[in-house]
């Protein structure tokens, strides 16, 4: 990546904070966002690292699925597709 290049983070939304979006970043911090700069995905889901950064386990908070991926993006897609055929 370069300076000023546009990505795309994993988070997840916690709460509204003063008209704006409290937010979980992947290395568990929190941070309030702009409401217009956040795109909802209509899941839940927590996310977690494995101690050594190979994989993240993602965990449906809508019922029992739960899935592993190589890092937080892949895991959000293992979500999104779980959550597209359910």
């Amino acid at each position: 990546m370069k300076p000023g290049q546009l990505c795309r983070v994993v988070a997840t939304f916690i709460e509204d904070r003063n008209g704006r979006a409290l937010v979980r970043l992947p290395n568990g911090s929190k941070t309030s966002i702009p409401y217009d700069a956040i795109e909802s995905r209509g899941a839940r889901a927590h996310f977690i690292p494995a101690q050594d950064g190979s994989t993240v386990t993602v965990l449906c908070l809508d019922d029992d699925w739960s899935g592993e991926g190589s890092g937080f993006l892949e895991a959000a897609e293992l979500l999104l597709a779980h959550v597209e055929t359910h």
